[in-house]
């Protein structure tokens, strides 16, 4: 049984800026069956709950097609990007154990029956400095 996939490389094609040659759209589709998959174990369980609800089904295809976008767009995995763009630049670190997704691709995939994600809960009674 083969599991779905998140997108597709017409999703891909929608973000790029530019239509993709043959052989980038073969890239495209490898490369989401394994964002794919890496999703999935980022988000243990995605598969129960994703086909059911729209918003989720549509930040899970983001997070995959971000995902690709940026590996098309670094085939050789550079950490460190710089971007100039007439007057301006743009410069970038990202860090060595950088996972494919973003912080903020996957915010909001894991259903919370706590309040929103990203909630913080805080104990009554607290006050700084008390022991």
């Amino acid at each position: 049984m083969a599991l779905a996939l998140f997108a597709t490389p017409d999703d891909v094609q929608a973000v790029m800026g530019e239509p993709m040659t043959e052989g980038e759209r073969q890239a495209a589709q490898g490369l989401i069956d394994q964002a794919s998959v890496e999703l999935r174990l980022r988000v243990p369980g995605i598969d129960a709950f994703v086909p059911d609800d729209e918003l989720r089904t549509a930040k899970a295809r983001a997070a995959v097609v971000g995902a690709v976008r940026r590996a098309l767009s670094n085939p050789t995995g550079a950490r460190q990007l710089t971007e100039v763009v007439g007057p301006f630049t743009t410069s970038a670190t990202y860090p060595a154990d950088a996972g494919p997704f973003t912080a903020d691709e996957l915010f909001g995939l894991t259903p919370t029956t706590t309040g929103i994600p990203g909630t913080a809960f805080v104990r009554p009674g607290y006050t700084r400095g008390r022991r």
